[in-house]
């Protein structure tokens, strides 16, 4: 110390007064030590400088504590930065203080350009910064507010003006006394847009499942074309629709015969001028082409979109004019035109679907000229119903790698099952196909949770015992000949009631619901899963007798087994 302290105690003995600190790192018995030392000169009565007075205080704790910290903080950036979602912290006036790689991303803003700025000046879109600002001034004060711990579905703006539907999370922490607000936002305008379509394509499906009852009660060709214009107003989005029979003496090359969505409903009953109805140029350009014409906000024809705004009757944005075609050299019966007045994107399922309705239509007509057997023409929409329903299925699966398989392989089992127990082979029929689809409300799950491979947090298991609910909400206005939404809701309940959602009990379970529930078991135990390794068809056997009459149908149990030891079935 003295090669150091020497300088400094020159200039005191030449009249100046000096104090300083110095730190040093110095080697002790306990190894390298960081030491603060403090050095102040002390004089006597005539204030001349008698020597100095040394104070050494070890810090080495306190810089190892900051080492660290800077450590854990450059290890959380590092960690903010590297995920999918926005992270952002608000400090206790609402100003951002963090902003993350992917708040660059999914927002536009560089990170310097937002520390320091209100929230309500980046993301916040003009209807909602009045309410956030208030919102925000409460939480000031308490570190509560009404969306703290909970996750909201919302829409924010980016840099560009552009809204994006959002997944927000906020908690609150307190930091020197403020309150703060940690923020984790994900985009899921992808998820969003999967959604839509999926609805779009279970809309059509609702269309063309109820087409079947149609078709074959239907007495004559304006009760068949009438019933189906009404149906599809009946589900959302269609706001017109009206069908015209192809008339080669006619002017106009078209006969309307059915209308719904329009004031003037039956052609028969009204002097009817076509040229008022809705789509009609396009419906001429349809008929001239031989071609399908689908208008929508993708729509680049600057024709198709010019005659979509003539000629309208009703509020119409979008539309599809379908030909109705049947006979072998393809000849159109006729055409089929929807509206919405949404300007959508048809989506490529929701076209398939309705083209194959606009089909079936022209085959009813066909059968109804004909008098052509009905039946086939159940069967047929039938075979189409369950094939996408079982499409729609797989889509499940695949975005469930881990599960990929699970219902096909819980469908070989529940039929195999219900021929030993003798069921008739139209029940079984229906019993595979809702094996087939009886976990197809895992859609609706978030796919990071469905490939967690941890153990879920309790809100997390709850949503994903929504699925039996949900897949029942989506088949249920499905007209099958089966209970099929009854086996999807059902396939979870236990014959004690402990089961969900509805904690029914013994005979309230429908029998094809208790054979599922085991098939699902055994299949499930016996399958790899990413929270743990597959235990092998012995352990499920060993599960279902466990459970035997307390939780499943012992007969349905003892036939599981009966052919899985004799040998009757693998996986």
């Amino acid at each position: 110390f003295n090669n150091i302290l020497k300088p400094h105690a020159d200039r005191c003995m030449e009249g100046e007064e000096v104090s300083f600190q110095s730190i040093f790192d110095i080697p002790t018995i306990e190894g390298e030590q960081v030491l603060e030392v403090s050095y102040s000169p002390y004089y006597d009565k005539e204030n001349k400088i008698l020597g100095f007075i040394v104070s050494a205080r070890n810090i080495s704790a306190r810089i190892k504590a900051e080492l660290e910290l800077q450590e854990s903080e450059h290890q959380f950036h590092v960690m903010a930065d590297s995920t999918q979602d926005a992270l952002l912290m608000l400090n206790n006036e609402g100003n951002v203080s963090f902003w993350n790689k992917a708040a660059e991303r999914i927002f536009g803003y560089e990170r310097h350009q937002t520390i320091g700025k209100p929230l309500e000046e980046l993301i916040i879109p003009d209807e909602y910064r009045e309410s956030h600002i208030e919102g925000y001034k409460k939480f000031k004060e308490t570190g509560k507010g009404n969306i703290i711990g909970k996750t909201l579905e919302m829409e924010a703006i980016d840099k560009s003006g552009t809204l994006l539907p959002i997944e927000l999370s906020i908690s609150a922490i307190e930091l020197k006394g403020e309150w703060h607000a940690v923020a984790l936002i994900r985009d899921i305008s992808d998820r969003k847009k999967a959604q839509d379509e999926l609805n779009k394509s279970i809309r059509a499906l609702q269309a063309l499942s109820s087409c079947n009852e149609i078709l074959v009660h239907s007495a004559s060709e304006f009760e068949l074309v009438q019933s189906i214009c009404e149906i599809l107003i009946s589900i959302q989005g269609y706001s017109a629709s009206w069908v015209g029979f192809i008339d080669e003496d006619s002017e106009t090359l078209v006969r309307p015969i059915a209308l719904s969505g329009i004031d003037k409903k039956n052609p028969d009953e009204v002097d009817l001028d076509i040229n008022k109805l809705p789509g009609w140029g396009l419906v001429k350009k349809a008929i001239m082409t031989g071609e399908d014409l689908i208008c929508d906000n993708n729509t680049e024809d600057e024709e198709v979109k010019m005659l979509q705004k003539q000629h309208t009757t009703c509020a119409c944005c979008s539309s599809i004019t379908l030909l109705l075609k049947y006979n072998h050299d393809r000849t159109p019966l006729g055409i089929l035109h929807i509206c919405s007045k949404d300007a959508f994107s048809y989506s490529l399922a929701e076209v398939s679907l309705l083209k194959e309705m606009a089909a079936d239509m022209a085959y009813g007509i066909h059968s109804i000229r004909m008098s052509a057997e009905k039946d086939k023409s159940m069967e047929r929409l039938s075979d189409a119903l369950i094939n996408t329903i079982e499409a729609i299925a797989i889509t499940v699966e695949k975005r469930d790698p881990y599960t990929a398989g699970h219902m096909h392989n819980v469908e070989l089992l529940a039929v195999a099952i219900a021929k030993e127990m003798g069921l008739t082979e139209d029940r079984i029929k229906g019993l595979q196909l809702g094996a087939s689809i009886h976990d197809i409300g895992k859609i609706y799950i978030p796919a990071e949770i469905l490939n967690r491979p941890g153990k879920l947090s309790a809100a997390e298991f709850e949503m994903i015992k929504t699925h039996s609910l949900v897949g029942y909400e989506i088949v249920q206005g499905i007209k099958f000949p089966w209970p099929v939404a009854e086996m999807i809701i059902q396939h979870h309940e236990r014959l004690d009631g402990s089961g969900y959602p509805n904690g029914l009990k013994g005979e309230q379970i429908i029998l094809e619901a208790q054979i599922l529930s085991v098939a699902d078991v055994v299949e499930a135990i016996t399958s790899h899963r990413p929270y743990r390794p597959a235990l092998g068809l012995d352990k499920g056997i060993e599960i279902i007798e466990e459970g035997k009459g307390k939780y499943f149908n012992p007969e349905v149990v003892d036939v599981c087994v009966k052919i899985i030891k004799r040998g009757d079935f693998s996986f």
